[in-house]
């Protein structure tokens, strides 16, 4: 994904001008998102100004900071063993961001700061994933009758035994806003992902979502699955 800047005169939004006359976007967004280069706009995208006008863009924290990684891991490499090869700003963007290791952390900021980072990190992210959650619901409300709605809103709030017979309190829904839970092919537990997609090899193949009867009101019950997850894995809605 690019990082947009518009251009007013000559003069890239953000990079060339600090402050701007919004008269002079000609109803444009300052910062945009978007897989290629649109009219009226630059690509400004690396580590700095994802971390300095992501977030303008209307895209949410997980999005951005996905970014970030994908560009640290870039220069960085998968193993860190280039992280000298990022400027200081962005390695201290890296630490802050939690797209670095404990090691690489370490060199930025204490470990008190890091515990601020962190709680700032969790809380940015929960609020992603139950915003992210909320649009699913209610794309799924939208699509589905009212029954077969309240059938999957009830499925991923029960508790749930793993075949050890275990018994959680904790929700497929609740575990994936507040503890980041997605799904067994991302190498969690359990997940919220397995249940929509009814993944093969999990308690859910048969019991998932995409395993159901349900007729959508609109498209099909694969389509309405993929949005679901574009939604709640990549922050698109």
């Amino acid at each position: 994904m690019k990082l947009l800047a518009y251009i007013i005169n000559g003069d890239i939004v953000g990079v060339d001008l600090e402050k701007w006359d919004d008269d002079l976007l000609s109803g444009n967004k300052p910062f945009i998102c978007s897989e290629s280069v649109e009219s009226g706009y630059v690509d400004i995208s690396n580590i700095v100004n994802w971390s300095k006008f992501g977030i303008n863009t209307g895209r949410d924290y997980k999005f951005v900071r996905n970014e970030i990684k994908i560009l640290v891991i870039a220069i960085a490499g998968v193993d860190f063993t280039n992280w000298n090869n990022l400027t200081e700003n962005e390695k201290i963007i890296a630490s802050e961001y939690f797209c670095a290791p404990y090691s690489c952390r370490i060199l930025m900021h204490t470990l008190q700061e890091q515990h601020v980072f962190a709680k700032i990190f969790n809380d940015s992210a929960t609020q992603s994933r139950k915003d992210r959650f909320d649009h699913a619901i209610s794309i799924i409300r939208t699509k589905l009758t009212w029954d077969d709605t309240q059938e999957v809103v009830d499925e991923m709030m029960e508790q749930y035994e793993k075949p050890t017979t275990r018994k959680f309190n904790r929700n497929l829904a609740n575990n994936y806003i507040y503890y980041g839970r997605e799904g067994t092919v991302e190498g969690d537990p359990l997940g919220l992902f397995d249940y929509i997609e009814a993944r093969v090899g999990t308690y859910y193949e048969t019991l998932g979502l995409a395993a159901k009867g349900y007729i959508p009101e609109t498209g099909t019950l694969a389509e309405l699955v993929t949005e679901i997850m574009d939604i709640l894995k990549n922050g698109n809605y």
